[in-house]
C-alpha cells in the first residue's frame, strides 16, 4: 500500500489503529472492555488525521468493533474538514482477508469418536457428531470447551485429559491471520462496508490479503475521488445515502446484534438519530437471503472462495438480488453508482447468496415488557418453533 501511494505522487503515512479480538474477550471481564475499543478506534483516527492533517484514508481495517469506529471517526474528519472550508476527506477501506479452516485432526477425531462410544445420552453423541463435522473456526473452540467441561462435570473424562484435548484443539482453531470465517460481527462488518459504498467492487471478503493489483486499484479509486473533488463521494455523504441500505443487508444476511449498537453510534456521527424500533422496521421487510451453516460445510469463507473464483461478485450480487426486490436504493460509492456496478454483478448461485428468501423474516425485531422498554432479537438466530412458542404471547418479569 505504502509502495503503491508513492508511486502515485501521494506521500503515505502508515499509522496503527490497535483492534481487539471479541472471541478472546468473550466470557470474562474481557467483555466490558470490547465496546470501548471501538470508541477508542473513532478517536483514534480523528486524533491522528487531525494532529497531522492527512487529506485522505487508505483503511486496511480489521474485524469487530474497529470498522464501525473507523467509520464513524472518519465522518466526524470529513464533517469537519467541510465546516472549516476545507477539500473533503476520502476513504477507501479494504477489510482483511477471511481466515481459512480446516477440520479437526484424524488424532483428535479418533479421540472424540472413542468418547462417543462410551457415552448412552444421545444428546451429547449427537453433539460430539455435530462438531466432528463442522470445519474449525475461533467460535468452534467454545462450542467444545463447553462440551468438554460438560464431559468432566459428569465424569466422562478427567480433568487433566479435558485440558489436555482443549490445549490441541486450541491449535487448529486459528491456524493463519484474518477474521474468523462465521457470521459474527467481523464478517458482517466486511459486507455493511461494502453495503455502505466504502468497498470497491470484488474486495470486500477476500480469501487471502489483498494483491498487488487489488491495492493498486483501491489507491487509484482513491487519489481519483480526491483529485475530481466529488463532494458526494467523501465518506460522511457516502454512509448517509447507505445507511439504510447497510441495514437491509445487515438484515438479509442474518447479521449480529452487535450492529444494532454499531449503526446508532454511525448515525449519531452524522447528526442523526437511529433507534432499535426504526431498525427493526427495516428488517421486518428483509427476507433471509443467505445461508450460512457449518453442518452443511457453508461458510463465510466458501463466500469468499466463490468470489475469487469468479462464481459470485459478494456484495454487488447480494444488492443486485435486493435491487430486483426493491428493498435498496441507488446511492454513490467509492466505485461509481449501484446500478452501474450490478449490472457487472454475477447472478446469486443459490449456494451461499439466493435469489428467492430463505425465510420470510430476518433482521431483529423489537420486543417490549414491564421489565425493559424495549429489547431485540436476532430472528434469523430462532427455529420457526422458537419464533412459534414466544411470537404473540404476552410475558411478565417478577422480581
Amino acid at each position: 500500500a505504502v509502495q503503491s501511494l508513492w508511486a502515485r505522487n501521494a506521500i503515505p503515512f502508515p499509522t496503527v489503529d490497535p483492534g481487539i479480538c471479541d472471541g478472546i474477550a468473550q466470557g470474562h471481564i474481557g467483555m466490558s472492555y470490547t465496546l470501548l475499543s471501538r470508541n477508542l478506534a473513532s478517536l483514534n483516527v480523528i486524533t491522528q488525521c487531525e494532529a497531522h492533517g492527512y487529506q485522505g484514508a487508505l483503511v486496511l481495517t480489521s474485524c469487530d468493533k474497529r470498522p464501525a469506529g473507523e467509520v464513524a471517526g472518519f465522518i466526524q474528519v470529513d464533517r469537519a474538514r467541510r465546516r472549516k472550508g476545507m477539500k473533503p476527506f476520502y476513504t477507501v477501506f479494504l477489510p482483511s482477508h477471511v481466515m481459512p479452516e480446516r477440520y479437526l485432526p484424524t488424532y483428535l477425531r479418533r479421540e472424540f469418536i472413542e468418547i462417543r462410544e462410551n457415552i448412552e445420552d444421545p444428546s451429547i453423541k449427537r453433539e460430539i457428531s455435530d462438531l466432528l463435522k463442522m470445519k474449525l473456526k475461533c467460535n468452534n473452540y467454545a462450542m467444545y470447551q463447553k462440551l468438554i467441561n460438560g464431559l468432566i462435570s459428569e465424569g466422562k473424562i478427567d480433568e487433566e485429559k479435558g485440558d489436555s484435548l482443549k490445549f490441541e484443539i486450541a491449535k487448529f482453531c486459528c491456524i493463519e491471520s484474518g477474521t474468523c470465517a462465521f457470521i459474527g460481527t467481523g464478517c458482517t462488518s466486511k459486507l455493511v462496508l461494502g453495503a455502505l459504498g466504502l468497498v470497491p467492487s470484488g474486495i470486500e471478503l477476500p480469501d487471502r490479503p489483498h494483491n498487488k493489483s487489488q491495492i493498486d486499484s483501491a489507491v487509484e479509486i482513491l487519489l481519483d475521488m480526491f483529485k475530481r473533488g466529488d463532494s458526494e463521494r467523501s465518506i460522511s455523504p457516502l454512509v448517509r445515502q447507505n445507511l439504510r441500505n447497510a441495514i437491509v443487508v445487515w438484515s438479509a444476511i442474518g447479521g449480529p446484534t452487535n450492529w444494532a449498537l454499531h449503526f446508532p453510534y454511525v448515525a449519531a456521527s452524522l447528526d442523526t438519530s437511529l433507534t432499535p424500533e426504526e431498525m427493526a422496521k427495516i428488517g421486518a421487510q428483509v427476507p433471509q437471503m443467505m445461508e450460512i451453516d457449518p453442518l452443511k460445510n457453508k461458510s463465510v469463507f466458501t463466500l469468499s472462495k466463490e468470489i475469487s473464483q469468479g462464481k459470485s461478485s459478494g456484495i454487488d450480487t447480494l444488492m443486485k438480488v435486493l435491487f430486483q426486490m426493491g428493498l435498496v436504493e441507488d446511492a454513490d460509492t467509492v466505485q461509481g453508482k449501484w446500478l452501474e456496478r450490478i449490472e457487472k454483478a454475477k447472478d446469486a448461485n443459490n449456494n451461499i447468496l439466493f435469489t428467492s428468501p430463505l425465510r420470510h423474516r430476518s433482521g431483529i425485531i423489537e420486543v417490549k415488557g414491564n421489565f425493559c422498554r424495549s429489547a431485540i432479537f436476532k430472528v434469523p438466530g430462532l427455529a420457526e418453533e422458537a419464533i412459534r412458542s414466544f411470537n404473540d404471547k404476552i410475558y411478565f418479569a417478577v422480581y
